[in-house]
This record gives C-alpha cells, sequence and structure tokens, in this order.
C-alpha cells in the first residue's frame, strides 16, 4: 500500500506510515519498506523500537522468529545503572526468548560488527566459551 506525500509538508504522514509499516511486520510477520525522503533510516527507526509501551508489548520475539537479524544494547549504562546482563534477565522474563536466543543475538551481533576482523572474532570465541561452560546449546546454523 503506497503512501507519498510532499516532504516536509506534513509529518504525521511519516508517523501514520510507519505506525501502519510497524504493525504489518510485527503483528502480520509481513515484510516492510519504507522510503522516506523526509526522515533518516536511524530516525525512522529508532521511532519503530521506541513504539511499545513495554518490553512485554515489543514484538522483539516475532521479528526474531521471523529472521530479523537483532541484538540488545544499554545505552545508556552510566546514567540509568542498567547492564547489559539486567536487560538479559528482563527480555528472558517478559518475552518467549531464552538464553540461546540471547547467545544467537550476541554472535550476529559479533559477526556483523564493523570492528577488526580480529577483535569480532575475539568476542565471537569468548561467546561461544562461555555458553561452552554454561551448558547454553549453540545456534544450529553457523555464525
Amino acid at each position: 500500500m503506497p503512501l507519498c506525500c510532499w516532504p516536509g509538508t506534513c509529518p504525521v504522514y511519516s508517523s501514520m506510515a510507519l505506525n501502519i509499516a510497524w504493525h504489518i511486520a510485527a503483528r502480520q510477520l509481513q515484510p516492510v519498506a519504507i522510503f522516506s525522503l523526509e526522515m533518516s533510516r536511524q530516525s525512522l527507526l529508532v521511532r519503530a523500537l521506541c513504539a511499545a509501551a513495554s518490553i512485554a508489548a515489543h514484538p522483539i520475539t516475532a521479528l526474531w522468529r521471523a529472521g530479523v537479524s537483532l541484538s540488545f544494547h544499554t545505552d545508556n549504562r552510566l546514567l540509568s545503572g542498567i547492564t547489559h546482563s539486567s536487560e538479559a534477565r528482563v527480555l528472558m522474563q517478559d518475552t518467549p526468548l531464552t538464553i540461546a536466543d540471547l547467545l544467537h543475538m550476541g554472535l550476529q551481533a559479533a559477526r556483523h560488527s564493523f570492528l577488526d576482523s580480529a577483535i569480532r572474532d575475539q568476542a565471537r570465541s569468548r561467546l561461544l566459551h562461555w555458553a561452552a561452560e554454561a551448558g547454553v546449546p549453540l545456534p544450529s546454523a553457523p555464525l
């Protein structure tokens, strides 16, 4: 369903289009493409990710199950006191995601990072070593 409007004439249309796309992608698990001359892709992503009222209401599980490559981060550790471990705990408490899912996300994040390949390999090795020690099942697909 194309929705078009002249850039800068009404930002409401960008928000409306994003809400429609959010519903189609997250609730109906259908692919969606958004082209905006008004907002950057970062702005669109931030707006989409902040649309959920809580982690339980966020479609992170549906997106993960649909094959979207995801990771989770603590953007404001110094001010909020939130750690990566506490974020993981909340994700496992409030969603059906498992520790194996979070491990898979971490391995994908290490693989797709913009860091030097040696640092990416080191992060991946540390995650795999931790998983082996903790008895966490490894993803079936190689990362």
